[in-house]
């Protein structure tokens, strides 16, 4: 028998006459980073291209800001052909060690996903294929 998601939040928004629940669980209980969250909107668990998104604060609020003013016009996605090189900061998790930039391969076109962010998919040395925001990352010029 599963266990049931732990929920440490919740919050809802309206659009219209129709209103939209967030549920928020702990990041670190679905293996994602500490000081973020797993996302269920309506029940329905938020992912990004079929995995688990993990959401800071900021990037809940935007979410829900989105959703209720319903008639945002997002940007246009940017033209970042799959097979582009492409390199990310990351932070230390434990604050031991530095932070350190990573290169990696564009393995997808940029998706919007359901918090309005553009996000790529990259595949990364010891990590697999990492869905990262486009604006993290920076473009190899030739």
């Amino acid at each position: 028998m599963m266990n049931s998601p732990c929920f440490c939040g919740s919050l809802s928004v309206r659009q219209g006459s129709r209103r939209v629940r967030f549920e928020l669980a702990k990041a670190e209980a679905y293996g994602g980073p500490a000081g973020c969250y797993r996302v269920r909107v309506d029940r329905v668990w938020h992912d990004v291209d079929g995995k688990p998104a993990f959401l800071t604060p900021a990037q809940i609020v935007d979410m829900a800001v989105m959703m209720t003013l319903g008639d945002f016009e997002p940007e246009p996605l940017p033209d970042i052909p799959r097979g582009t090189r492409v390199s990310v900061q990351t932070a230390p998790a434990d604050g031991d060690v530095p932070e350190r930039r990573e290169t990696g391969w564009t393995m997808t076109a940029p998706l919007r996903a359901q918090d309005g962010r553009v996000h790529v998919g990259v595949s990364v040395y010891g990590r697999g294929v990492v869905m990262l925001p486009v604006n993290s990352l920076e473009l190899f010029r030739r």
